[in-house]
């Protein structure tokens, strides 16, 4: 009787160590939460372009008669994939 008494006392000691070392853990990082691993073994799924920048060209000096209307409009635009976040960045000419 004494033996299975001393059993379950260190089996309480030994899960109260493991949640006081679990919690402990958690704590050292507050701000930081746990990122899933991300591996480039998948297909990407992009999301839909959308326009961070335009830059309006003007490659002939007033050719509109005073309007000032860009020859091209030029465009920076980003995605991003809906699986791992990878953002991917182009420059488009002639938005």
């Amino acid at each position: 009787m004494i033996a299975v008494d001393a059993v379950a006392v260190l089996l309480a000691i030994v899960v109260v160590v493991a949640v006081v070392v679990a919690v402990s853990l958690r704590r050292s990082n507050p701000g930081q939460e746990r990122q899933p691993r991300i591996t480039d073994d998948h297909v990407h799924e992009w999301g839909r372009w959308t326009v961070l920048k335009q830059i309006e060209v003007h490659v002939y000096p007033d050719p509109d008669e005073g309007r000032d209307l860009p020859d091209r409009i030029d465009g920076v635009v980003t995605r991003t994939c809906r699986i791992c976040g990878l953002p991917q960045t182009k420059t488009v000419r002639g938005l």
